[in-house]
């Protein structure tokens, strides 16, 4: 096989020797199931209680979106390919 010094032949009188000490398996147990007796088949009254609250709605109106400054199409390849300059800068110093 794939080891050094083993040669075809050593390799089957060990899997001979392993093959007649081999052992069968004994029989699976089934495996356990919790006790469904002890469960509540009804939910507690607290439980219950929980369950019919109603869900909170999500606010209606949500913030407007601010819209970008409408570029062309070329222009707007431009500027991601970093083809075209920024020509203005924001300063927002003492902005709060």
């Amino acid at each position: 096989m794939g080891k050094r010094g083993q040669t075809p032949e050593n390799d089957a009188e060990l899997w001979a020797r392993v093959a007649k000490s081999a052992r069968p398996l004994g029989k699976r147990r089934a495996a356990v199931t919790p006790d469904l007796a002890k469960q509540p088949l009804r939910p507690s009254v607290k439980e219950a209680q929980l369950a019919r609250q109603p869900v909170p709605k999500a606010p209606s109106k949500l913030a407007p979106v601010a819209r970008g400054v409408a570029l062309d199409r070329q222009t707007a390849r431009q500027l991601e390919r970093g083809r075209l300059a920024v020509e203005a800068r924001l300063d927002l110093h003492g902005m709060r």
